[in-house]
């Protein structure tokens, strides 16, 4: 479950939402009853959509062993690899392309 999906039902949520309760004001309750019974089950779908995420995301780390994943990278920048060790480790820790480069260039340094 990737992360946008939750935002998705996230931005789903609001929007009916804001048409349910633009009908209630209207007077319009045969119309807007279902936006806001729509809003609520999006915002249950989101809640859950980011729980999973959230859980997958802390397994995944969970059973990431550091001292193998830095002789993958040192293996892979060995081999002239550097943007693979960098992508490598981007989709492991889930780290942003900055920290990643830093912690590749910082292994880079102790293998040389």
């Amino acid at each position: 479950m990737s992360k946008n999906v939750w935002k998705l039902y996230l931005v789903s949520c609001i929007s009916f939402s804001i048409i349910g309760i633009m009908d209630l004001f209207k007077g319009k309750y045969l119309s807007g009853t279902p936006f806001i019974i729509l809003g609520v089950l999006y915002l249950y779908f989101s809640i859950s959509s980011f729980k999973k995420y959230k859980k997958a995301k802390d397994d995944l780390l969970a059973k990431i062993d550091p001292e193998r994943l830095d002789s993958e990278l040192i293996k892979l920048i060995d081999e002239g690899r550097e943007i693979e060790a960098i992508k490598t480790y981007r989709i492991l820790t889930g780290a942003s392309l900055k920290d990643s480069r830093d912690y590749v260039d910082i292994l880079n340094g102790k293998n040389a």
